[in-house]
C-alpha cells in the first residue's frame, strides 16, 4: 500500500486480508522507521490477520560493492517482529531471488489454512508440501516464530 492514499481508501485492504506483509528496505533506515512508526501501528489498529515481517533487498548485505553503512540489522527486525507479534521475519531479494519463495511459501500456509477461502481460491493457492519450503533458509533469509 502506498503511503500517499489515505486511510479510508486503505480499510477494504485491511478487512479483507488474510495475512499482512509489511515490508521494508534494509538498505535505508528511513524505511525500516517508517514501518515501525507509522505503518505498524496502522495495521495493528486495522486488522487482525496474521503479520510477517520482510526486510526487502537483502542482496546488499552480500553486495562487497555497496557500502553497508546504515543497514537495518537483521537483529532489529526480529525485535520489530516480536515486538509487533509477528508469526515470521523474513528477508528476501528480488535481484537473486533469494529467500523470496520463502516469503511466498509463508503466505501460502495462512491462505491454506483461511477456512474462509473459497474452493476456486484453494485452487489458485495451493499448499505445497514439495520444493522451497523442505529447504532450509539460507543465510540471506532470516525467520523467527512465535
Amino acid at each position: 500500500m502506498r503511503e500517499g492514499k489515505s486511510l479510508a481508501s486503505r480499510l477494504p485492504y485491511y478487512r479483507d486480508a488474510k495475512v499482512v506483509l509489511m515490508c521494508f528496505d534494509v538498505a535505508s533506515q528511513p524505511s525500516f522507521e517508517s514501518v515501525r512508526d507509522k505503518w505498524a501501528n496502522e495495521v495493528k489498529q486495522n486488522t487482525e490477520a496474521p503479520l510477517i515481517i520482510v526486510g526487502l533487498k537483502a542482496h546488499v548485505r552480500r553486495d562487497s560493492g555497496i557500502l553497508h553503512d546504515g543497514l537495518v540489522d537483521v537483529n532489529e527486525g526480529l525485535a520489530l517482529a516480536e515486538r509487533l507479534g509477528a508469526r515470521k521475519y523474513l528477508e528476501c531479494s528480488t535481484v537473486d531471488l533469494e529467500g523470496l519463495d520463502l516469503v511466498f511459501d509463508e503466505v501460502s500456509v495462512f491462505l491454506a489454512h483461511d477456512n474462509t477461502m473459497t474452493d476456486g481460491a484453494r485452487r489458485r493457492f495451493p499448499l505445497r508440501l514439495d520444493g522451497p519450503m523442505k529447504r532450509k533458509a539460507t543465510s540471506s533469509c532470516k525467520t523467527v516464530v512465535y
